[in-house]
């Protein structure tokens, strides 16, 4: 992908600290933002918002896609949308039967009693699992 963007498409690149999850040119893209739910179309105004953990959703000439992300930040600015979040797995890679086993293995930790520093980061966890599974599982809810 170029510098610049073909005209009506925005410049989308996803990256967590591992890499880039994905970069390409999309028509339109949906955020899970702090404010709710955040949708871009070319010739946004420029901003930067928290982003929290939720479903990515984007609409490129190649088809359609969805990346469960994590916390971070995005930044939108001349038609180019920059995600930088701390985990981001697109929907073809998330594998619900490990995410179900995590899950049940971080409850079950949870309700063993742990510090508090260890129940933030517990919390943290279910909920990216969470995202990934309604992403992996469309029409299912999970419960705490």
């Amino acid at each position: 992908m170029g510098t610049d963007t073909t005209a009506g498409l925005l410049a989308l690149k996803v990256l967590t600290p591992e890499g880039s999850v994905l970069e390409g040119d999309v028509f339109e893209v949906t955020l899970p933002g702090s404010e709710g739910e955040l949708g871009v179309l070319p010739a946004h105004a420029a901003l930067l918002t928290k982003i929290i953990p939720g479903a990515l959703a984007y609409r490129a000439p190649e088809g359609q896609g969805v990346i469960a992300l994590g916390r971070g930040v995005a930044e939108v600015r001349d038609d180019r949308v920059t995600v930088l979040v701390e985990h981001a797995v697109p929907a073809e890679d998330i594998d619900a039967a490990a995410l179900d086993a995590r899950r049940k293995q971080l409850v079950a930790e949870q309700d063993s009693g742990v510090a508090a520093e260890r129940v933030e980061a517990i919390d943290e966890e279910l909920a990216l699992i969470d995202v990934q599974l309604r992403i992996g599982r469309p029409g299912t809810e999970t419960a705490h």
